[in-house]
């Protein structure tokens, strides 16, 4: 199987596509988080260089995942909250 990771903007996805790779819903640490709540809809924007999806040899989308950078020192205590 051949994979290739592009950036989920590089596209138009077909709806029934995106409801399969979605079908199972967001982890419970981003929906269950006030934080993530307020600031999902403009994760796409600020961070799309961050916001990719993996693509099979067809050309269907088998993995999304996005990222956002935070600024740690390392230690346990000082991650943010959320």
């Amino acid at each position: 199987m051949t994979l290739i990771v592009e950036r989920t903007d590089a596209r138009t996805w077909p709806d029934e596509q995106l409801r399969e790779l979605f079908s199972e819903g967001f982890p419970e640490f981003i929906t269950a988080d006030r934080l993530a709540k307020q600031y999902i809809g403009r994760i796409r924007e600020w961070f799309a260089d961050l916001d990719l999806t993996l693509v099979d040899e067809r050309g269907l989308p088998v993995a999304s995942g996005w990222g956002i950078p935070i600024r740690w020192d390392g230690r346990t205590e000082t991650l943010p909250t959320g």
